[in-house]
């Protein structure tokens, strides 16, 4: 049997917290069971349902093997995408959600008792005739379920639906925790590989490969996951064997490379206050990791997070400065308008923003705020009677010259004749009218 096909016997600490919170929150109680059918864990909101369990188990010397019960219904749930309603052996509604860890059955939540009947053709019906006891016990029975109140399906379905939610969260986080556990693993042994390697040399004198740095803050900068992060297990393999695994030493050396990581991923584009809010994160996060291992992985963490900025945000980041730069130049293109004023509304320098805008744009930052220019001019052209002039001073043109050779250049036409002919173009429209 592989890793990936052992049976998950998983730490229920976060499905035990989930179970708590959903009985508070609903009155109805809840369990976590593992996949041998173990009941981990059992909220209850009223003892009433269990006296009435052993009562029953009592009269009719039967077991409710409850754990197998709940298993059927967590198998169901799984099989029917996430949620599934069934009957224990009383006849009571409860309602299943699957744990899983990477897609594996680990266990379930299960909500419940609840009684969807009237509870009086419950007691009749399902208690006393469906096990041959005698009538005469039907008071007995109403006593014990006094207290037990009856729902409607619509509000069980609603329920259902909510521990639904719990148990995803669970499995998600059962899952992280396992491709983290296997992570962690992977990376031990990448740096035990290296110091081995070292070691296994004769005569070698140690130093710090400041070369492999080198290249790691360039793999950063430009995007590139695999060899990042090849790079970085070399360097820890190298700080670890230099250090003799000291924690503190470590520790020191983790933040100085922190700090270089950070600095390459503004290189590379990442958003330079996003970094450093990381940053302060980072650091009040480092004193909490008591072994060399968890600084290890966590340095690493950091780094593909780093690597996210760098790939998969910086085009965001870019197109959502630029439509703020183009709204600015809406809004402003009336008046003298510079490269340097409208890089600044979206806190860029001139150079970066003149590059950027280029590269998200299409077009140059003159090209396009003088083609933005000329098309509110075309509109003033021919909804008025203003001047030439006037119309060239409002959308900002300093020199009228200037302006009727840009109109020209992107309307094929003088600003004068371009009036002319669609004011005659409308003429001949209205006439065929």
């Amino acid at each position: 049997m592989s890793w990936s096909d052992a049976p998950i016997l998983f730490d229920p600490a976060h499905a035990i917290a989930c179970a708590k919170s959903f009985a508070q929150a609903t009155g109805v109680g809840c369990l976590v069971i593992n996949i041998d059918g173990e009941i981990l864990f059992e909220q209850r909101v009223t003892d009433v349902r269990y006296d009435f369990c052993q009562r029953l188990g009592e009269l009719t010397g039967q077991s409710p093997a409850c754990g197998r019960v709940h298993l059927y219904g967590c198998y169901q749930a799984d099989r029917f995408g996430g949620q599934y309603l069934y009957y224990c052996r009383t006849g009571m509604t409860h309602f299943a959600s699957p744990i899983t860890v990477d897609g594996q059955l680990a266990g379930g939540l299960v909500g419940g008792p609840l009684l969807i009947a009237d509870k009086e053709d419950y007691i009749i019906h399902d208690v006393l005739e469906r096990n041959g006891l005698d009538a005469s016990l039907l008071e007995e029975f109403r006593e014990l379920l006094a207290c037990f109140v009856s729902t409607s399906p619509e509000r069980t379905r609603h329920l259902s639906d909510l521990l639904a939610c719990a148990a995803r969260d669970v499995s998600a986080r059962l899952t992280k925790e396992r491709r983290d556990a296997e992570e962690a693993r992977r990376q031990e042994e990448d740096i035990h590989s290296v110091i081995q390697n070292f070691q296994k040399k004769e005569g070698n004198t140690y130093f710090y490969p400041l070369e492999t740095e080198r290249e790691l803050l360039t793999a950063l900068s430009a995007g590139d996951r695999d060899t990042a992060r090849r790079l970085l297990n070399n360097l820890l393999g190298h700080i670890r064997l230099s250090s003799g695994d000291r924690l503190e030493t470590v520790r020191t050396r983790v933040l100085e490379l922190l700090v270089l990581l950070s600095r390459a991923a503004m290189t590379g584009g990442a958003d330079s206050e996003q970094v450093f809010f990381l940053n302060d994160r980072y650091l009040s996060e480092i004193d909490r990791l008591h072994s060399v291992e968890a600084l290890s992985l966590w340095l690493s963490r950091i780094m593909t997070r780093f690597l996210r900025y760098v790939f998969d945000m910086t085009d965001i980041k870019h197109k959502d400065m630029m439509f703020k730069a183009v709204d600015y130049m809406k809004k402003h293109y009336a008046h003298k308008l510079t490269l340097e004023e409208v890089a600044g509304s979206v806190y860029l320098s001139p150079s970066y923003f003149s590059k950027v805008f280029k590269e998200t744009m299409g077009h140059t930052f003159s090209v396009y705020l003088n083609r933005l220019r000329i098309e509110k001019s075309k509109l003033l052209l021919l909804s008025g009677t203003e001047s030439i002039t006037d119309i060239c001073d409002r959308v900002g043109f300093e020199d009228q010259s200037y302006f009727t050779k840009v109109f020209k250049k992107y309307a094929g036409v003088t600003p004068a004749r371009y009036r002319a002919l669609r004011g005659l173009a409308e003429g001949d429209r209205g006439k065929a009218g």
